[in-house]
């Protein structure tokens, strides 16, 4: 679980800021928090602010960090122009500093505590670090400091083989300024021992338990999703698909023929997608018996297999009101109903596994009362395990105490500087019966357009 994220001189993040999922003093809502003999964290947060204010720039900073982490180096191939563009740049001196990160995570009833600072320009890693954090201890696995010319690491732990190979590779990696030790550690082939096996704990946590969402991300295998069947104790997808009032009552997959499939995707795109087309007809022609591709053209979810000799190839559709042998194509859904297909493997998987979302605009094309009955499903179907839900959001609905927890809304506002300021509403002395959304809109807390004070100009 996510317990703490820290930026500093990341795009419009300046100064540190700092967002936590540990919980404040309130006593309400206490399904949403989730208590381990570490830490109690919270289940959920939502933030807001204005178009720009730098919501999605902290959504960013997650998802860089974990791209770059689970990639294993900096740069990937971007430009050092664009490199540059990931500093703080309205003062020039920060773009000649490290971006600052941290993470504090709990791993089976453990605390993990680990930051990098990496210097876009210079396409180096400045400082990379990991401890564990025991009570009001720092226990350290390693701390690589190359502006303090630093690097410790603890191999008490370590098997005597590993030992000696890690202190080989590690003069190696020392000479590398772009590679995550973490990452480096993880892909040598060392045998199994308690600082090994820390080590691809806390990897796993951002390749495995991290995901992040964009307003425009869309699920692959949205056919292989509707596909799952577990035990009866878990809610199927269908049935949550259901519970929000849609109109669809059935998730079904049509076969058709290879014509069809062609048919199907060139009167949906230009004839310049010719070759294009043909080159994905020739990779389902070569697939090998038990192989399968998913495949997603202009709103349109198909599956091709060949379980024997032939290809077999399925298109995902919908039945609505039971109106059996009627169905709808995804792309003939409504932009709610799709947006909704989409992330509802969200509520499917936290009932099976460990998940932490980081989802930007969950709101967008969703009705209000949808994305409340959304985050509302989320707590409920995660209760048995250490699943975590967090939102940029532009919708007020949500900003609302008989539905989240005061300590779970978060305000990013924009400062004179052009910088972004992360402030908990736990800041605020509000009543439990106070309308927050009216205040919101009104600007008391921050972190909304001056839309207000812009037309009361205008009218006087």
């Amino acid at each position: 679980m996510l317990l703490n994220f820290s930026v500093e001189n990341y795009k419009s993040y300046k100064e540190s800021q700092r967002f936590t999922m540990i919980p404040g003093k309130y006593r309400n809502k206490k399904e949403h928090v989730l208590v381990t003999p570490q830490a109690n964290v919270l289940r959920l947060a939502t933030i807001y602010g204005a178009n720009a204010s730098g919501k999605s720039n902290l959504v960013d900073a997650i998802a860089h960090c974990r791209y770059m982490i689970t990639n294993g180096v900096v740069n990937d191939g971007f430009s050092k122009r664009i490199r540059q563009s990931f500093s703080y740049k309205l003062d020039e001196q920060f773009v000649k500093l490290p971006s600052k990160f941290e993470f504090e995570v709990l791993i089976e009833n453990r605390i993990f505590a680990y930051g990098i600072s990496v210097n876009f320009g210079d396409d180096e890693i400045s400082r990379e670090y990991l401890y564990e954090i025991v009570g009001k201890t720092e226990k350290l696995f390693y701390d690589f400091d190359r502006s303090g010319d630093k690097f410790e690491i603890n191999l008490k732990k370590v098997s005597s083989g590993n030992k000696t190979r890690i202190n080989v590779y590690r003069e190696d990696f020392e000479e590398k300024k772009n590679l995550f030790f973490l990452k480096f550690i993880s892909d040598l082939k060392l045998s199994n021992d308690e600082f090994i096996d820390d080590i691809q704990r806390v990897f796993g946590w951002f390749s495995k338990t991290l995901q992040v969402l964009s307003p425009s991300s869309r699920p692959v295998d949205l056919i292989g999703i509707f596909n799952e069947q577990s035990d009866s104790k878990i809610v199927q997808i269908v049935d949550i698909v259901k519970s929000f009032d849609t109109g669809i009552s059935n998730i079904t997959r049509k076969q058709i023929s290879p014509d069809e499939f062609i048919q199907n995707i060139k009167a949906g795109l230009p004839s310049s997608a010719n070759d294009a087309i043909g080159q994905l007809i020739e990779k389902i022609n070569k697939l090998q018996q038990g192989d399968e591709v998913s495949i997603v053209i202009e709103d349109e979810f198909y599956k091709a297999k060949r379980p024997d000799d032939d290809v077999i190839i399925e298109i995902l559709q919908f039945e609505h009101c039971n109106k059996v042998g009627l169905n709808f194509d995804f792309r003939e859904e409504s932009d709610g109903t799709k947006r909704l297909l989409e992330l509802v493997n969200m509520l499917y998987s936290v009932q099976l596994s460990n998940r932490v979302y980081i989802v930007d605009e969950i709101n967008r094309s969703f009705h209000p009362n949808m994305t409340v009955d959304f985050v509302r499903k989320f707590i409920q179907l995660s209760a048995n395990t250490q699943s975590q839900l967090v939102v940029t959001n532009h919708d007020a609905a949500l900003m609302d105490l008989k539905v989240v927890r005061q300590d779970e809304i978060w305000l990013v506002d924009r400062r004179n500087d052009g910088s972004s300021k992360l402030v908990s509403l736990s800041k605020y002395s509000v009543r439990d019966d106070k309308v927050l959304n009216k205040d919101y809109l009104f600007g008391r807390y921050g972190g909304v357009p001056q839309i207000y004070k812009i037309l009361n100009t205008l009218g006087s």
